[in-house]
């Protein structure tokens, strides 16, 4: 892979929800392009072959934030579970170039190799394209595979994330092959004698043996709820209890035996934090549909079951590494020693709370109230699991063993308790800053509620909750919990920050619009000006539609100006309008002036040589009505060569003033002569391509 890959990881979303939301605001965003269409509609242009900068590309303005983001998962998954990485881009149109040739021409100039792949789309040609070099491994089945059952799909209900996803997911898929889980594909496992089952691989069968058959398709919106909730808090357990497996084995064997266990941990652990992020997100106040409601659960019961798959996967190496039948006299007595340690504890964790108790009220203590007689019941149960597994050890190995776990898993409970209250020793005396700061925060929040929402309903009721929190911050921090004072500080602003939201960014868009207008207007200005005197200067010469568009332009400045004070939207609009107008007005002008230059030098031309004079001898030096005229070209209007040579200088002025950018710019067949060269030369040169594999086609 030759060129850079995003690494960040992935934030997952369901693409199709995603998609969805992209289509409804497309089709508001419609509304107001066909409303404008008359006047400012144009043809989509069409894009270049070119060297792409990333692997997502899109020129056609098709994606979202969103779905790019959701794009790049999946274009980040194909890359780090196999060899191959994707590339994507979208256009308007290929134009006349064809599909294979400018997908071809684009893997060439950006110097794709024999594992990247590239699917180019033209949305509005509604062709694509998919190229891959002669030699890459998956063969033209596969490939063509993937186009018919993944992207065509996809792209026929002008799902465009979607495609891209699809892609990428079938790519991998056709790579890895069936029942690989793209996590641990490429994992090199070390092998240590053994026997024993990681937690999570007990909490994941544990999970599925209860839970239903049925695919989430055949499942009630009710039921989906309840298993993508079941299966969050099952997955949750199984995380942790891994954390616990792995730090045992990090304390026997150290960090380097256990490195690739640690990363797959860490990858379960993002993965299932974007569930708990995704599920999240339909509780955030934003009206799904149905569809798309069932369409992140769906996701969120994918993400967990990638997590299962992943920890399942480790589960017999992990079970080698520790060999705990070979090794349960050795753990025995770690695990005493443990419980050892623990008791030590204890007496310092019980100064530590009567410590706390003589300063704070029993309230701010509740969480860690019996956290210390719970760890020495926990420390006294694991001392007793010990001498009883000992008992068993000749015996009966396995129950030794399951007796052992249990008593590691009662020693981890304890410390985790104790740990507990140190925590909260250092939170509580952390406590009166953290309330400060959130108090100065909150009355930011409140000082923008009555600057911008006094008559937003929501935005007064948020308003006035958090006024009561803040106003009963004095006597809670006296006498209540401040822990929990601090929680409700926080549920406040989170409520009211979200209340703020649309007006923020109203005031946000007003702001970049005043910024934008200035520059906008300064350009018009200049525009405007510059018509304005060719109409002064050439006079009759400029039409009546040039002077009509240079009357539109100006009403829309006006416009602008009068509506900068108020809104700025508004204002932007009225001058990006204005510089539409003034544009067209501008090339009318253009037009009306090359129009009159012609007309003269035609007339020139016709009345060459004529020279009105009574002399008898000068016919025969040509003059007269339809003479050649004389060498002197004089007359009314200069004849022969004194005709021509003003007419190559005035042709003369004018391309020099076009080509030094004065005047009204380029003609447009000048631009579509520079395209076409520029596409026939981008042309020739991928005829040396080699990358003849992939299809393509219509939708």
């Amino acid at each position: 892979m030759l060129r850079p890959r995003r690494t960040s990881a992935p934030v997952t979303v369901p693409v199709r929800w995603a998609a969805a939301l992209h289509r409804a605001t497309c089709a508001l965003a419609a509304v107001g392009v066909l409303l404008a269409g008359p006047l400012l509609g144009a043809p989509a242009s069409a894009e270049e072959p070119q060297a792409l900068r990333g692997e997502l590309t899109d020129l056609a303005g098709v994606l979202s934030e969103g779905e790019e983001r959701v794009v790049q998962g999946a274009l980040d998954r194909l890359a780090d579970a196999t060899e191959y990485q994707l590339f994507v881009v979208y256009v308007d149109t290929f134009d006349d170039l064809g599909s294979f040739a400018w997908a071809d021409e684009t893997a060439a100039l950006s110097d794709l190799g024999r594992d990247d792949l590239l699917l180019a789309v033209a949305v509005e040609d509604r062709q694509y394209r998919v190229s891959a070099h002669d030699d890459v491994a998956l063969t033209s089945d596969l490939l063509r595979r993937v186009e018919t059952t993944d992207i065509e799909p996809a792209l026929r209900d002008d799902d465009w994330a979607g495609a891209a996803v699809a892609a990428a997911d079938g790519y991998r898929a056709a790579a890895t092959g069936p029942g690989v889980a793209p996590v641990l594909a490429v994992l090199a496992v070390p092998v240590v004698a053994g026997g024993v089952v990681w937690v999570a691989h007990r909490r994941r069968t544990a999970r599925r043996a209860g839970a239903a058959d049925l695919p989430a398709a055949a499942l009630t919106a009710e039921e989906l709820e309840r298993r993508a909730g079941v299966a969050l808090v099952s997955v949750d357990e199984a995380v942790r209890a891994s954390e616990q497996e792995l730090g045992f084995a990090q304390a026997q064997f150290g960090d380097e035996a256990t490195r690739t266990f640690a990363d797959v941990l860490a990858q379960a652990t993002a993965t299932l934090t974007a569930a708990f992020g995704l599920r999240a997100s339909l509780d955030d106040g934003v009206r799904e549909t149905p569809e798309q409601r069932r369409a992140a659960l769906t996701e969120v019961l994918r993400l967990c079951d990638e997590v299962d798959d992943a920890l399942d996967a480790q589960t017999e190496a992990f079970a080698r590494l520790r060999d705990l039948h070979a090794r349960a006299p050795q753990w025995l007595d770690e695990l005493d020693a443990r419980a050892q340690d623990g008791e030590r504890r204890l007496p310092a964790a019980r100064s530590t709370y009567d410590a706390l108790a003589a300063v704070h009220p029993a309230a701010a203590l509740v969480s860690v109230r019996d956290n210390v007689d719970g760890a020495a019941a926990l420390i006294a149960h694991a001392h007793e699991v010990v001498t009883r597994a000992r008992g068993v050890l000749d015996t009966d190995r396995p129950a030794a063993v399951d007796l052992a776990r249990t008593a590691e898993d009662g020693v981890a409970r304890a410390f985790a308790l104790l740990d507990a209250l140190h925590g909260a020793r250092s939170a509580l005396a952390e406590a009166p800053a953290r309330i400060d700061a959130a108090v100065a925060s909150l009355a930011a929040d409140i000082a923008d509620a009555d600057r911008l929402g006094t008559q937003d309903a929501g935005v007064v009721g948020a308003s006035v909750a958090a006024r009561q929190v803040v106003a009963a911050v004095p006597e809670q921090r006296a006498a209540g919990d401040p822990l929990a004072l601090l929680q409700r500080l926080a549920e406040a602003e989170a409520a009211l920050d979200s209340a703020l939201m649309p007006l923020r960014e109203h005031e946000a868009a007003q702001a970049r619009a005043r910024q934008r207008l200035a520059q906008v207007l300064q350009r018009v200005d200049g525009t405007l000006l510059a018509i304005g005197r060719s109409i002064q200067v050439r006079g009759s010469d400029v039409g009546s539609n040039a002077r009509m568009l240079y009357g539109e332009a100006q009403a829309h400045v006006a416009r602008a100006n009068g509506l900068s004070e108020t809104d700025a939207v508004a204002a932007l609009a009225a001058a990006d309008r204005a510089e539409y107008e003034a544009g067209r007005a501008r090339r009318a002008v253009e037009t009306d002036l090359e129009r009159a230059q012609r007309s003269t030098e035609s007339w020139s031309a016709r009345t060459s040589g004529f020279r009105w004079d009574s002399d008898d001898d000068e016919s025969s030096r040509g003059g007269g009505w339809g003479g050649s005229g004389g060498s002197s070209g004089g007359g009314w209007w200069s004849g022969g060569s004194g005709g021509s040579s003003r007419s190559s200088s005035s042709r003369s002025s004018s391309r020099s003033r076009r080509a030094s950018g004065g005047s009204f710019g380029r003609s447009s067949s000048s631009r579509r002569s520079s395209s076409g060269s520029s596409r026939r030369s981008s042309s020739s040169r991928s005829s040396s391509s080699r990358r003849s594999k992939g299809g393509g086609g219509r939708f």
